[in-house]
């Protein structure tokens, strides 16, 4: 009975609280028609409580799921309908095992939590610099960083996991133990085979990076130009054999629009992961050649270098949204597609010309879009590409250049003078973005049909930035949208899931199938995702947890 008297009024949050819709938001800027209302928000106050807690939801077949940084951008941590669980009370990062050089993290730690221990110890790690992301989705999705061409993704850093499984038991999994599960959490474990409790992460001893932003403008005038600036760009950072050698690590580039002009800019960002005494001189020699050729193409802008400690790390960045004019309340509609490898001048003037000439024009017609619109590329290159696409469940490699990440902002609030409501605003950006990738129903092809990266023939997706209309539902109508996450791996994440989770207790919208649509995962797709080998022992769901819960059942099940 002491789980039962732990739940005070601080620890549950029902439907009708006041601090019900405060507790069902995520942190993203989804419009709030979009919002998942489970009939209450739990906060276990440590491990022992939630594992008390699922044994008792899960062994009376009630739909639960966990929030950690809530991030996800169509909500899916809300989606339980009996239940969210917040795990924001586990949120302990430590120790160090300096002998291992690895840090333990518990899953309901903030990527700034992260970030704020290990400042001042002389280490560093694969981790993104928003600070309000949360630890487990981050690296359960792949978790891509300016550390990525060093170290790999976040998924890639992962040493070991304690997971808790839809029987109510909490295993390790490691390479040594549920080899597996270790391998399907990293880069496909959002809510579909167990619940992440704790994990163990990579370090890297540095005690600070050196950091620069280079900017250049485009325009409307000449695309092919800007083109060839993003072409220049691409040849110096992946086929300059001294500098894919280097420590000079891209984090992103920004293609974004400027107030009250027809220009476009494009910041480029990039770090140097050394410490060493000539860091920034061996940085600026690296970036010489792009920066000769910024310097030959007209307006260019640098902001030097800068020597930063890992604390800093979420600061960094080069224009913000507040100083282009998103300065208004906004709903955030965000699509992340992977570009191919070989782009040419002419893939290069494809990107360009949409967002600066057909986004303009769309917008123009849809006044409920803010003009703001913020292009973001994520490099795909060093250790994250050397990795077999097989390596654990993130399956896009070698053959992209890297995730090009789209976002368009919704006047939240209606407009003077504007006719176009708010709910057709967002239903208009949404359809902008899905022309991006999908041919239309009068036959127009994708305006990025033949600059995407593909697997058997199907544009490939970062699972991070989840999108809804790809598709989800039962395993048919999700089928679409998991092929474009897990492209040559979807097959045997089906078979880990019938194997941790066969009676699909943990699911949400786009969660991985235990049962394949027919017609799917035939003999030759399993064979061509991957050399493996089937195992038929599925972890048994167990019964015999007692039902002590009271005060929640009569809640629950009334």
């Amino acid at each position: 009975m002491a789980f039962l008297s732990n739940y005070s009024e601080n620890l549950i949050v029902l439907k009708g609280d006041p601090n019900y819709n405060v507790s069902i938001t995520p942190a993203f800027f989804l419009p709030t028609w979009l919002y998942y209302q489970p009939q209450s928000v739990v906060y276990p106050a440590n491990t022992e409580d939630l594992v008390n807690f699922v044994q008792i939801m899960t062994g009376e077949n009630r739909s639960i799921s966990p929030i950690g940084g809530a991030h996800s951008s169509f909500g899916y941590a809300f989606t339980g309908a009996a239940a969210a669980v917040s795990l924001r009370n586990m949120a302990k990062v430590g120790p160090i095992d300096e002998g291992k050089l690895e840090l333990t993290v518990q899953a309901g730690a903030s990527l700034g939590d992260v970030l704020n221990f290990l400042n001042g110890t002389g280490y560093m790690t694969a981790i993104g610099s928003c600070p309000t992301v949360g630890v487990s989705g981050w690296h359960l999705g792949g978790g891509y960083s300016m550390f990525s061409k060093k170290l790999g993704l976040g998924a890639d850093n992962v040493k070991s996991m304690r997971v808790l499984l839809s029987n109510g038991t909490e295993v390790d999994a490691s390479p040594a133990s549920n080899q597996d599960l270790f391998w399907a959490m990293r880069g496909a474990g959002h809510q579909s085979f167990g619940w992440l409790t704790s994990l163990t992460i990579g370090l890297l001893p540095l005690e600070t990076f050196v950091y620069t932003i280079l900017e250049t403008n485009c325009t409307r005038a000449d695309i092919k130009s800007c083109a060839e600036t993003f072409y220049a760009w691409q040849r110096f950072y992946y086929e300059n054999s001294t500098v894919v050698e280097s420590d000079l690590a891209m984090y992103y580039w920004d293609f974004e629009p400027l107030s009250d002009s027809q220009d476009w800019r494009i910041t480029f960002t990039f770090g140097y992961l050394n410490d060493g005494l000539d860091a920034e001189l061996y940085m600026q020699e690296l970036l010489n050649p792009f920066v000769t050729y910024l310097q030959s193409i007209g307006t260019y802008y640098d902001a030097g270098f800068k020597i930063v400690p890992f604390d800093q790390y979420p600061d960094l960045g080069g224009s913000s949204m507040s100083s282009i004019g998103v300065v208004e309340p906004a709903y955030e509609a965000k699509v992340g597609l992977y570009l191919k490898r070989d782009m040419q001048i002419s893939d290069w003037e494809v990107m360009v010309n949409v967002w600066m000439n057909k986004f303009p024009t769309y917008q123009s017609e849809n006044p409920g879009i803010q003009p703001y619109a913020l292009v973001s590329f994520e490099s795909y290159a060093g250790v994250v590409t050397e990795k077999p696409f097989d390596y654990n469940g993130h399956f896009q490699r070698k053959d992209t250049l890297g995730d090009l990440m789209m976002d368009l902002f919704i006047y939240a609030d209606p407009r003077p003078g504007v006719s176009q409501s708010v709910e057709d605003a967002w239903d208009s950006a949404i359809a902008f973005q899905e022309s991006l990738y999908r041919d239309s129903s009068d036959s127009e092809p994708a305006l990025f049909g033949e600059i995407l990266y593909k697997y058997d023939d199907i544009f490939q997706a970062y699972v991070n930035y989840r999108f809804a209309p790809y598709g989800e539902g039962n395993a048919t109508e999700r089928w679409p949208a998991l092929q474009t996450y897990y492209g040559g791996n979807l097959c045997r994440l089906c078979e880990v899931k019938k194997m941790y989770d066969p009676q699909m207790r943990f699911d949400f919208p786009q969660g991985i199938p235990a049962d394949v649509p027919e017609g799917e995962c035939t003999a030759s797709s399993v064979l061509s995702s991957g050399s493996w080998s089937y195992r038929s022992n599925s972890i048994l769901f167990s019964s015999s947890v007692p039902i002590v819960f009271v005060l929640l059942k009569a809640i629950w099940w009334s």
